[in-house]
């Protein structure tokens, strides 16, 4: 049980780290929190900070999910895939609600793709193509994150373990519950193009 309370701690502390703020604070003097949609995500630091740092942030944002999961190799538990998932879950929490920014953090996608593709990369492999390909056809990040987490939620319903699915479907809808302004908006035609 330790294991997992200092796993869970630790993942939510690398989810936390908000990469798009210091990043555009520090290379482009952009305050993410002030400016477009005032989310520390990749869109919006690529919308106030530039190209650069936009992708800069996505890689970022991933690599945040990944190396949460990742490091439960490095610890001594039973049950590899549960402790994995606590991973997952916190350092996605971490990111949506990160305590250095009043809990006022991102949507959370760039950072479970990072981590569904190392609890099971079939997974992370179909939710970053079906946000690639409904990104490239619409040219609105939403609809890619949406299409993702709501295609993922669906496979894992089917193809997963009873705790994956579990996770998958929690993370999809307070992935939803984080784009509510822009269902709004792309209901009425004012979500912006990339």
């Amino acid at each position: 049980m330790e294991a997992y309370i200092v796993l869970s701690l630790v993942a939510y502390l690398i989810g936390s780290i908000p990469t798009g703020y210091l990043l555009a604070q520090t290379f482009s003097n952009k305050d993410l929190k002030k400016g477009g949609s005032k989310n520390i995500g990749a869109t919006n630091a690529y919308r106030l900070a530039g190209k650069r740092i936009g992708i800069a942030t996505l890689v970022c944002d991933f690599g945040k999910g990944a190396l949460a999961v990742f490091l439960v190799d490095y610890l001594k538990v039973a049950d590899k895939e549960m402790a994995q998932l606590f991973a997952g879950f916190f350092v996605i929490l971490g990111h949506i609600f990160p305590v250095w920014l009043k809990f006022s953090g991102g949507k959370g996608v760039a950072t479970s793709l990072g981590a569904f593709f190392l609890i099971d990369p079939k997974l992370g492999f179909i939710a970053i193509t079906s946000f690639i390909i409904m990104f490239v056809f619409f040219r609105i990040v939403a609809v890619g994150s949406l299409t993702a987490a709501l295609v993922t939620s669906l496979l894992a319903s089917f193809m997963m373990t009873g705790e994956v699915a579990a996770l998958v479907i929690i993370v999809s809808l307070m992935i939803f519950w984080r784009h509510r302004e822009n269902v709004l908006r792309i209901l009425d035609g004012k979500e912006k193009r990339i």
